[in-house]
């Protein structure tokens, strides 16, 4: 398998939202494997070029959102290209009208979400297959209009997911509904209906899937310093929820990770 992945920044007033633009190239003979596709905090579009995903055999839209909030099945079969945007955690609600509890753990197309704007981008996009710059100018078009459109004013809340994505603590959550003047339950009832997830169901998937990141992206031997870092008890707490939200256990986990395909990267500011 050979795997071929750029990244490209959005435009400046874009960045608070959208992590990066990239694309990624595979060639290969056979069934691509993928590492699992388990719970994240943001969303990924991803507009194929050619052959798009499946999710239990069934072939995904050429183009759609990955949004896992829990472990999803995602396979590709032989040769696959596409150009993705990767939203931070809790911005993709600045681009649309649609809530979170309709787009997690699902994969809605460019035209489910955007209708006729969303199939005049994919023809844009189409057009200018061989051109990332022209497409990256396309893409930051695109966003800039929705996010004109669509951005919501409540910032104490983006705030809130921000400070839950950065901090490992437990503690982060009564700190947050304390700062905003809530009570726990009123800020985990305003939470969960932004979001559809509770915040302490973020906090625990936010910190699992940075912890994954850094173990995909290190040569390492030991992966208990690590672990400890990212807010884990001991080794027994990080397998316990290394088998619920991934299904493997630590050591399959390393023993996969140079050979199935998967989307983490390093940051590019």
């Amino acid at each position: 398998m050979i795997r071929i992945c750029d990244s490209y920044i959005p435009a400046q007033h874009l960045r608070n939202y959208i992590d990066r633009y990239w694309t990624c190239s595979v060639e290969s003979k056979s069934d691509i494997d993928m590492f699992p596709l388990f719970a994240g905090t943001g969303v990924d579009l991803l507009i194929h070029l050619g052959t798009p995903f499946s999710s239990k055999e069934h072939k995904l839209a050429s183009s759609h959102i990955l949004c896992p909030r829990q472990l999803l099945d995602l396979s590709s079969e032989g040769n696959t290209q596409f150009i993705a945007a990767r939203f931070r955690c809790g911005s993709f609600r600045h681009f649309c009208d649609i809530n979170f509890n309709e787009i997690n753990n699902t994969f809605l197309s460019v035209e489910d979400i955007w209708k006729e704007d969303g199939r005049n981008l994919l023809t844009q996009l189409q057009d200018e297959v061989v051109d990332m710059a022209i497409q990256t100018d396309l893409l930051n078009q695109f966003f800039t209009k929705l996010l004109h459109r669509y951005r919501k004013d409540n910032q104490v809340i983006d705030k809130a997911i921000n400070v839950l994505y950065k901090n490992t603590e437990d503690s982060t959550i009564y700190s947050i509904a304390k700062n905003m003047n809530m009570s726990l339950r009123n800020f985990e009832r305003i939470f969960k209906s932004e979001f559809g997830l509770s915040p302490k169901r973020f906090h625990t998937i936010s910190r699992f899937q940075k912890t994954v990141k850094e173990l995909l992206l290190t040569d390492y031997n030991d992966y208990l310093p690590i672990i400890l870092e990212r807010g884990y008890y001991d080794q027994p707490h990080f397998i316990r929820e290394c088998k619920s939200e991934l299904n493997l256990t630590p050591s399959e986990l390393k023993n996969i990770k140079d050979n199935r395909l998967h989307f983490f990267f390093e940051s590019l500011h």
